[in-house]
């Protein structure tokens, strides 16, 4: 079933504990956070998650002709089976301070997209604040952002606990991972223009794997097999 462990600390008349859960395999984590107010009145409640990371801007090689390569990067977030994203070094080098400020949003997913690799946290479900900016001035090489949920729980009785579920992802944008985590984090993965044609044929060769073993084997019968059908 996977490891899990919690942290527990107090701020003023809060109980604060953060329980993490690894699965036994796969590259996802769910984390609680819970509010238990241990005062003997109601009190106002809005709290939130921070990250921060330097995040190494090396040059981007993409273009419109050749595609992006593996160094590129950019903030991601999916709503409704849609990917919106922002390139990381472009924002890094312009003067706006906020790359996102989503409110009361239902996100299928918000993070760093490292090209063939995701990193992402968000609320399942939930109705939550996002937002990602920048801290402080970016160097050529490096830019400090930090990524902000946020959820208000307004009024929390004497003794009454609640909760903020999340859901974070780090690993490859292989559909079988990412479907294992959440089948709405398949839409981080970018086909490009061709989406229609690259879509079937990434399928169509998953498919070939299962029983070939190797992806070698896997693209040489596809082909023939693409042959035959043309």
């Amino acid at each position: 079933e996977g490891d899990s462990i919690a942290f527990t600390h107090r701020e003023g008349s809060w109980e604060i504990t953060q329980s993490f859960k690894v699965p036994a395999s796969g590259y996802g984590l769910d984390v609680v956070v819970s509010f238990r107010n241990n005062s003997d009145i109601a009190q106002e409640l809005t709290a939130g998650t921070l990250l921060q990371e330097n995040i190494h801007l090396p040059k981007s090689t993409g273009s419109f002709l050749a595609p992006a390569s593996a160094s590129d990067l950019s903030f991601v977030y999916g709503r409704d089976g849609k990917r919106e994203h922002t390139a990381v070094r472009g924002f890094c080098e312009d003067d706006e301070k906020i790359a996102y400020n989503l409110s009361s949003e239902k996100l299928d997913y918000i993070g760093l997209d490292r090209h063939y690799f995701l990193s992402a946290l968000w609320a399942k479900g939930q109705s939550m604040n996002y937002v990602i900016e920048k801290v402080g001035t970016p160097t050529e090489d490096v830019c400090l952002v930090a990524t902000m949920i946020s959820q208000s729980f307004g009024l929390v009785q004497g003794g009454g606990n609640v909760e903020m579920r999340l859901t974070a992802y780090h690993g490859p944008k292989k559909s079988p991972d990412l479907i294992a985590v959440d089948p709405a984090l398949e839409s981080a993965i970018d086909y490009g223009f061709f989406r229609f044609l690259a879509f079937p044929l990434l399928k169509a060769l998953e498919f070939v794997h299962k029983y070939a073993h190797n992806w070698g084997i896997a693209i040489i019968l596809l082909t023939l097999l693409v042959k035959l059908v043309l």
